[in-house]
């Protein structure tokens, strides 16, 4: 015996609630049997399609170098700058494996005026943090500090 689809039941307080509110769900199954979701996964619902109604509008530029550069204004005391390149274990073989992840881990291993110390306690001091990963297709490298600890381009409109 096929089973009927469940049908949604709503008070039209509720649909006012659920689409920018709050209520409880009611669904009705093919035996007339109640399913009740509660208020936090409305709250929860609502919530999330804040988060997707808000998502700041991503700005993609192209330097004269080439370099494309994605930004977005999320209004936070917060920001990260990040690098995506694509060197990943897709584009090795056999003579170059593990090339992007070796890459990668020597990127903090510091330079010829900062050591590995020195660069640590320079970023630990800001509140910041520094991190990278090895995909199959990509190196990313990124940054996470401060908005006011990042100095903004004087061509950025």
């Amino acid at each position: 015996m096929a089973a009927a689809a469940a049908r949604v039941v709503l008070s039209s307080a509720a649909r006012r609630r659920l689409w920018g509110f709050s209520e409880s769900l009611l669904i009705r199954g093919a035996a007339g049997r109640s399913l009740y979701f509660g208020e936090n996964r409305l709250r929860s619902t609502q919530a999330a399609t804040q988060v997707v109604l808000n998502v700041p509008e991503t700005r993609v530029t192209c330097l004269e170098s080439g370099l494309r550069v994605a930004s977005e204004d999320s209004g936070l005391s917060t920001c990260t700058v990040g690098l995506w390149i694509d060197a990943g274990s897709r584009y090795e073989n056999e003579k170059n494996n593990g090339t992007a992840h070796f890459l990668e881990h020597m990127a903090f291993k510091g330079t010829k005026k900062r050591s590995q110390l020195d660069l640590e306690l320079e970023i630990e001091n800001m509140g910041a943090h520094l991190n990278a990963y090895t995909s199959r297709e990509q190196t990313v490298y990124y940054a996470k500090a401060f908005s006011k600890d990042l100095p903004r381009d004087s061509c950025e409109g």
